[in-house]
């Protein structure tokens, strides 16, 4: 029983973290504000899309080859449980330029890392990098983080695993005198009526 319980309530957690998708896109400041306060930690991706950019077919296809490869990033299982959040934010956008420069952000792309909507002095990385970079960013940055937040979260399972586990052995039930069919005949003697159904308690299978 207790076994069995635990298997579906990793289920649940594994179901919902592929579902909980990781990678976000800021189209405004008020978005990328709202965005970083979901989420404990955030890698945020500044970037430049603009049209100029995106004429010259080298630099395109340098933007499009770093767009997939941050967004592939947010699919690592263990930054999903962790509720790490991928965000991309294009300067392009006269609003999200303004928030680069908040920042202190005159390099595109470059890459940095934040606790809620506080970002991390020197955790950032400038330039078309690469996904080791990136991991390597996050490992100096986030590790000790992550583990806690990930133990934390386990030990939230558990608790809600045993609770489960206690409504199942205390649930309400209606039953017969054999103890499987939902209706029958009642005992004839007690307080239980003889045609009636009774009510109870049911502790264990």
């Amino acid at each position: 029983m207790k076994k069995h319980l635990r298997w579906a309530g990793m289920a649940l957690f594994s179901v919902t973290i592929m579902l909980l998708a990781k990678d976000k896109r800021a189209r405004s400041s008020s978005s990328f504000n709202a965005l970083l306060a979901q989420s404990p930690f955030a890698v945020v991706l500044f970037y430049n899309k603009s049209r100029e950019n995106m004429k010259d077919k080298a630099i395109r296809q340098e933007i499009v080859d770093l767009e997939k490869m941050f967004r592939s990033l947010s699919n690592n299982p263990r930054y999903k449980g962790a509720n790490l959040f991928f965000l991309r934010a294009d300067v392009a956008r006269d609003d999200i330029a303004k928030v680069a420069q908040d920042y202190n952000v005159k390099v595109f792309p470059t890459v940095q890392v934040f606790i809620g909507r506080q970002q991390i002095q020197g955790a950032r990385i400038q330039g078309f990098v690469s996904r080791d970079q990136i991991n390597r960013l996050i490992k100096t940055y986030l590790k000790s983080k992550i583990d806690t937040y990930l133990q934390e979260k386990d030990k939230a399972l558990e608790r809600e695993l045993e609770q489960a586990k206690i409504r199942a052995y205390n649930r309400p039930y209606i039953y017969g005198p054999y103890g499987l069919y939902p209706y029958g005949y009642g005992y004839p003697y007690g307080w239980y009526n003889f045609y009636g159904p009774r009510y109870g308690f049911y502790y264990g299978w």
